[in-house]
């Protein structure tokens, strides 16, 4: 894809490996028309009714993977879609060992999920 080729190139040019070794994952809830049914949610913690973008970006913020999903999803369930869609392009990023998260993918299953499904 157009996007992982110029990641790569960005990353050269400022002196890194083409592969980042961590990454940080984060979600935003956007608002959306009423004209659209699909994916579309509310999000009761940030009182928005729309989408939410589960973004996945290398320490320069690079994007590396986008899921987009109805605003009423987790980020715990966003996580685990970003990760599986991540998993099949794991060749890609063989050095990424480390993603930091905040508090809203907390939980001690949400990480053995992670640690059996990953490591």
């Amino acid at each position: 894809m157009i996007n992982d080729q110029l990641r790569v190139w960005i990353r050269v040019s400022e002196a890194r490996f083409p592969s980042p070794s961590a990454a940080s994952l984060d979600s935003q809830s956007i608002k959306t028309g009423g004209l659209l049914a699909d994916e579309i949610g509310y999000d009761g913690a940030k009182n928005i009714k729309g989408r939410k973008r589960h973004q996945l970006v290398d320490t320069l913020g690079l994007l590396i993977l986008v899921v987009v999903t109805a605003a009423n999803v987790t980020e715990y369930d966003g996580a685990r879609i970003v990760l599986q869609r991540l998993n099949h392009k794991r060749n890609q990023f063989p050095r990424l060992v480390r993603i930091w998260v905040d508090g809203g993918y907390r939980g001690a299953d949400f990480m053995k999920w992670v640690m059996d499904s990953f490591c």
